[in-house]
């Protein structure tokens, strides 16, 4: 039978299994001294549930380089995003061919839905603060069309991303 403890005061719930359940005979629920069943809360965070991503995308423009002022300045803009979202930034790792992170999102929120405003976010703020990359590039999206996301706690591994980056020139006619 399964034995529920209730404890309000840690709003937590805990259900133990004392014997498998069998499909004819259920058994009756024990109750408690005051014929309430016995239910355990356990307290639960959105912690438990967060969903771990690593993230990697590349200048659409192979001559614009990840160098200088612009390296020093993604961290700080992809952090606002994060903070405006509710994400938690785990690590950034900026390359001069690759903007690469890792990524903790509630599970309702889809890693389209998230490289889209990280991409478009990013973008509108290189495009302001080094207003040369727009000359070079009119549209309003500095990072190539495709990104690479994992689930993962753990940046991509070297071997994957080199071939992401060359899979992506290639697919530009770079």
């Amino acid at each position: 039978m399964d034995t529920l403890e209730i404890d309000l005061k840690n709003s937590a719930i805990t259900v133990t299994e004392d014997q498998p359940r069998s499909a004819e005979v259920r058994a009756p629920v024990e109750k408690g001294t005051r014929g309430s069943s016995k239910v355990v809360f356990e307290q639960i965070t959105p912690d438990d549930y967060w969903l771990s991503y690593a993230c990697l995308i590349i200048p659409k423009f192979p001559s614009h380089r990840l160098l200088g002022d612009l390296a020093i300045a993604l961290p700080e803009y992809l952090q606002g995003v994060c903070f405006s979202f509710t994400w938690r930034l785990e690590l950034v790792n900026v390359n001069p061919e690759y903007l690469q992170w890792i990524l903790q999102v509630s599970p309702d929120t889809s890693s389209a839905y998230f490289m889209k405003l990280a991409r478009r976010e990013m973008s509108k703020k290189i495009f302001h603060d080094f207003p040369a990359l727009s000359e070079v590039n009119l549209s309003k999206d500095f990072w190539a069309p495709p990104y690479f996301v994992i689930v993962s706690t753990q940046p991509h591994p070297a071997h994957l991303v080199n071939e992401f980056i060359r899979a992506t020139r290639r697919q530009q006619g770079f």
